[in-house]
């Protein structure tokens, strides 16, 4: 008997795997068809190049979206129906988490209400999620000034990542980057601290709590340190009192997910590996985590001041915030990667080769492969090897192992970058 079969609890999710290791496999096939035409996509002139976005953007992401969820009628799976529950509540004029729960920031679930108003379906959501990405996507190629834009267009579009998260996953990772890049924006045009700040307060508002992280090492580098506090107070106190008024301290609650131990991360490999030596579960490890990420980041902070662009400074600083991320955080996911693909394919991609091209394939498959094991055998955290006691577990660990170590591949390479990459082109 095959070791897959060991266990009941595991045949419920193979079609999906099977589905989303053939996704992977089919655009892996395109990305390097892309990669051999690299030449004729920069050649596309700037005059055809709305065109040629529409068209790329409809054949990726809205066909198939129509294919799957309105030809084939597939239902809206994974953390969309927690968005559809959270997006009633909200329609209700409900106060979040007063009276209904939402994991994100506190003006996300009305957002998502709004496509319920034409569509009372979950489906809607994830349309809305594919749009979104969509307008984040127009925007991060208009911002990219370089030939290059029209193959990292296509590149992007085609790892099985992005399509996952955002076509069958309907994920919202990737709204973070869409408030960085407009500050990005905005820095870039005339260094507006306080609007940057205005900016970055408003994001926290609008998607997840982990936008804080990126901030301390933002205002150790901003020429303008206080404009930018000013831009985030003038957000966050009337917001903070507004929502203690109505919700006492509930609007924490989302915060309290850095307490669940996931997978994968450092802590998620070492700990089975070390037959438990290495922990995983306690709070310190949260505070290990934010230290070693502010660390990290104001020390570039510190070290970039003098010599970078703020806008270049923050693309960068994005990037190896949300990988560190992935690799030290107990509470990551696999789709954490949705949040840092698009900008890591644009601004630092420049370097392209098949070597740095294989090594985002396999992070993608990785990424992709990995959570329907892990929630499909019952979303367990490892103690010891003994605990492997099943070919899913295997493979589920060696995807986690996978994941961490092109995690750190990927953080060298941006270090790396980060002073060789023409700061002209971001």
């Amino acid at each position: 008997m095959s070791p897959f079969n060991n266990h009941l609890e595991v045949a419920g999710f193979e079609k999906i795997l099977l589905l989303k290791f053939s996704i992977c496999v089919l655009f892996s096939v395109g990305v390097w068809v892309i990669y051999t035409q690299k030449a004729r996509l920069s050649s596309i002139p700037n005059s055809k190049k709305a065109l040629f976005f529409l068209l790329s953007f409809i054949i990726l992401r809205i066909l198939p979206f129509l294919i799957i969820y309105v030809i084939l009628d597939f239902s809206a799976r994974s953390d969309v129906r927690m968005f559809y529950d959270s997006a009633l509540g909200a329609l209700k004029l409900g106060f979040v988490y007063r009276d209904f729960e939402t994991a994100y920031s506190p003006i996300f679930p009305y957002l998502t209400a709004l496509p319920l108003l034409i569509w009372d379906s979950a489906k809607a959501i994830v349309l809305e999620m594919v749009l979104v990405e969509g307008i984040i996507l127009w925007f991060t190629y208009k911002y990219y000034k370089n030939s290059l834009g029209n193959y990292y267009l296509l590149l992007y579009l085609m790892l099985p990542a992005p399509f996952v998260f955002s076509i069958l996953g309907g994920q919202e990772d990737i709204w973070m980057w869409a408030f960085v890049l407009w500050t990005c924006f905005i820095l870039r045009k005339n260094s507006n601290w306080l609007l940057a700040g205005l900016i970055m307060g408003l994001g926290l508002l609008t998607t997840k709590a982990l936008l804080v992280l990126y901030l301390p090492a933002l205002f150790i580098f901003a020429k303008k340190p206080w404009q930018f506090m000013l831009g985030l107070l003038i957000v966050g106190i009337p917001s903070l009192a507004f929502m203690y008024y109505h919700s006492e301290l509930l609007f924490l609650s989302p915060i309290q997910q850095a307490n669940d131990p996931r997978t994968p991360n450092i802590w998620s490999v070492l700990h089975p590996l070390t037959n438990g030596f290495v922990p995983i579960g306690p709070k310190i490890l949260n505070w290990v985590g934010l230290v070693s990420i502010q660390a990290l980041g104001i020390f570039f902070a510190i070290k970039s001041k003098k010599t970078s662009k703020p806008h270049y400074f923050l693309v960068f600083l994005f990037l190896i915030i949300s990988v560190w991320l992935m690799i030290i955080q107990q509470s990551s996911l696999s789709n954490y990667a949705y949040v840092f693909l698009m900008p890591m394919v644009f601004f630092f991609g420049e370097q392209t080769n098949k070597k740095w091209l294989i090594l985002l394939l396999l992070l993608n498959l990785f990424v992709v492969i990995q959570p329907p094991i892990w929630w499909g055998i019952g979303m367990p955290i490892f103690h010891s090897l003994s605990d492997l006691n099943s070919g899913y577990k295997v493979l589920e660990y060696i995807t986690e192992i996978g994941v961490v170590v092109l995690l750190f591949a990927f953080l060298r390479i941006i270090i790396k970058n980060f002073k060789t990459t023409n700061n002209s082109n971001v």
